[in-house]
C-alpha cells in the first residue's frame, strides 16, 4: 500500500482481549492493566497488533482536487433553519462546539471549533464484522466520515476514509470505548486546516 499511495500504515500493539491499545498512558505496559493479559509472547513479539492508516496526507490530498474542495465548503456555507434538524450541523453538539475554543494538550488556541472555511467535521464509524469465513476471525473496521461534504456525497465509499481494522473476539465486546486512539464512534470530531 505504501508504494502505491505514499501512505505508510502505523502498527500499534493492543491487548489480546481488545481491552485497549498500548498507546498513550498504556504505552509502557508489559501486560494489560484491565485483564492482565501479557502484551508479548515468549519470543518478545506483540501478541496482537493492528495497522492504522494516518490521515494527514489523505486530508492534504483532498485539497489537491478542486471539485472536492468546492464540495468541502458545504459545511461552511450550510444555512441552519430555526426549529429544524436537517443535518448534523443543526444538532446541539455542533452548535455548542462552535461556541468553544479549541484546546489541545491543555493549551487554548484562541480559535473556535469549525470557525475556518476548511475546518473538517468528521464522525467515526465502527461496526463488528466477520472478516473471513471462519467465525473466529472477527474485526472492527473503523472509518472516518467527512461531514463537510453534502449528505449524498459523504455516504459514498470513495469519500469515507478507512482508518484500521481492530482485531476482535467473537463475543459482543466492543473496542470502541476502550481504544483512546480513536475516540468514540459516532461522535463529532474536528480537524482544523491550521493544524495540518
Amino acid at each position: 500500500m505504501a508504494k502505491l499511495s505514499g501512505v505508510k500504515p502505523e502498527i500499534y500493539h493492543c491487548c489480546i482481549n481488545i481491552c485497549h491499545a498500548f498507546i498513550g498512558k498504556f504505552a509502557d505496559e508489559d501486560k494489560c492493566s484491565k485483564c492482565s493479559a501479557l502484551r508479548y509472547d515468549n519470543a518478545g513479539r506483540p501478541r496482537q497488533t493492528y495497522q492504522y492508516i494516518p490521515t494527514t496526507s489523505r486530508f492534504l490530498a483532498m485539497f489537491n482536487n478542486p471539485s472536492l474542495v468546492e464540495k468541502l465548503e458545504y459545511r461552511h456555507t450550510y444555512k441552519q433553519h430555526e426549529g429544524r434538524i436537517d443535518n448534523v450541523f443543526d444538532g446541539q453538539l455542533y452548535k455548542t462546539l462552535r461556541q468553544q475554543n479549541i484546546v489541545t494538550e491543555g493549551k487554548d488556541l484562541g480559535v473556535k471549533y469549525f470557525s475556518g472555511k476548511y475546518d473538517i467535521a468528521t464522525s467515526l464509524l465502527a461496526d463488528r464484522a466477520q472478516i473471513f469465513k471462519q467465525e473466529t476471525a472477527m474485526g472492527w473496521p473503523i472509518m472516518l466520515q467527512i461531514l463537510n461534504l453534502p449528505p449524498r456525497d459523504r455516504v459514498q465509499m470513495r469519500n469515507v476514509m478507512p482508518l484500521c481494522v481492530i482485531p476482535g473476539p467473537t463475543s459482543g465486546k466492543s473496542p470502541g470505548a476502550n481504544l483512546p486512539r480513536f475516540g468514540k464512534p459516532g461522535r463529532l470530531h474536528h480537524v482544523t486546516a491550521r493544524a495540518v
